[in-house]
């Protein structure tokens, strides 16, 4: 027993908690009818969470490649039958909760890399060249489905579960920037082809912000003003006017920062920041002190897909990156972001009790 309570990451579980009880909090100043909803997400992401920390990661490692093809087959299913909701298909409506696939398919492809790389790919008697093409072409299909419900920002965060493939390949460092070039050139030059017209819109609007204040750069604009108005120490809890007036769109879910940065101001903002960088690098940590390589390519691809998105939502509301419509882990209002982020950290949580260090 004193063994376990050693080797429990205690920074890898009181950080998320914390985040999502200040969620909780924001939630119920802001949009005061779904705190009930966002208070039993937190509270079973709690319960899945030490699930998967107890859960046997071999059996992860042994049917990984038919969760990833359960994965795909969900991804089409909710483009033919999902519920729509402001022109996506994104969701399914399981009675009174709604399923999103794509939160789902984060999880399922850190675990999946982590055992293409550490036991698959291991018989393939193959160039790392190959290899790293091969992962590839297993990002693609989820990536071109999540991009077709339409969901750009997911489709992209989809992509940081690949990132540990991308760096530990074992490909030179030429082929990894010829591959990059590629992908850039390839990405601006289909810019016109395969982003809608919001999209595009959306992209042109960050570019040059003041072009349409009240259409398409509404979001963003509400937003800086929102986190510009905390001030130092905020308006106080439940006086942001942003938000409890609905000047601020979305406003308890990709844009919940900037409804808490105006409540708290810059000091909150930066203790909220603080819970998060304390959160990566315990995650980091555990990557690093990995002596199994499933374990470590799980922890780091879970460790790319929280921070990327944290990064781009805070950036987002910021007026840093454009808008592409990305929850806030641990912190935006929401059921399937917010148990699936528990159930990865439950799963890196239970790399650090299994290891021996």
């Amino acid at each position: 027993m004193f063994n376990f309570w050693q080797r429990l990451e205690w920074r890898l579980f009181l950080p998320p908690v914390v985040i999502g009880i200040l969620s909780a909090a924001t939630v119920f100043s802001v949009a005061p009818s779904l705190f009930g909803r966002q208070l039993l997400y937190l509270l079973l992401g709690v319960v899945l969470y030490w699930a998967a920390a107890f859960f046997n990661l071999g059996f992860l490692k042994k049917y990984g490649w038919w969760f990833y093809v359960l994965t795909v087959l969900s991804l089409g299913a909710v483009l033919l039958f999902g519920t729509l909701v402001r022109g996506s298909r994104r969701w399914f409506d399981l009675f009174d909760f709604r399923l999103q696939p794509s939160e789902i398919a984060k999880l399922i492809l850190a675990f999946f890399y982590a055992c293409f790389w550490s036991h698959l790919s291991v018989k393939w008697k193959l160039p790392n060249w190959a290899k790293f093409f091969i992962s590839l072409l297993f990002l693609i299909p989820c990536l071109v489905l999540v991009f077709l419900e339409p969901d750009l920002g997911t489709s992209i965060i989809l992509i940081a579960s690949w990132l540990p493939s991308f760096f530990s390949s074992g490909v030179s460092k030429k082929f990894l920037f010829l591959f990059v070039t590629v992908c850039l050139g390839l990405s601006i030059s289909l810019y016109q082809f395969l982003l809608k017209d919001y999209q595009r819109q959306r992209l042109v609007s960050f570019i040059y912000q003041q072009q349409d204040p009240l259409g398409v750069g509404y979001q963003m604009r509400q937003s800086i003003i929102a986190v510009g108005s905390g001030g130092w120490l905020g308006k106080g809890y439940g006086f942001g006017t942003q938000s409890h007036l609905l000047f601020l769109p979305d406003h308890h879910t990709d844009f919940i920062f900037a409804s808490f940065a105006e409540e708290w101001g810059l000091l909150g903002s930066f203790f909220l920041l603080g819970i998060f960088v304390l959160l990566f690098y315990s995650l980091a940590g555990v990557a690093a002190r990995s002596d199994d390589p499933f374990s470590a390519y799980l922890c780091a691809s879970v460790f790319c897909l929280l921070l990327l998105q944290s990064i781009i939502n805070i950036g987002m509301n910021l007026g840093l990156v454009p808008v592409v419509g990305l929850p806030l882990p641990l912190f935006s209002y929401g059921g399937s972001s917010l148990i699936s982020s528990f159930i990865m950290l439950g799963l890196a949580q239970g790399v650090a009790l299994s290891s021996k260090v």
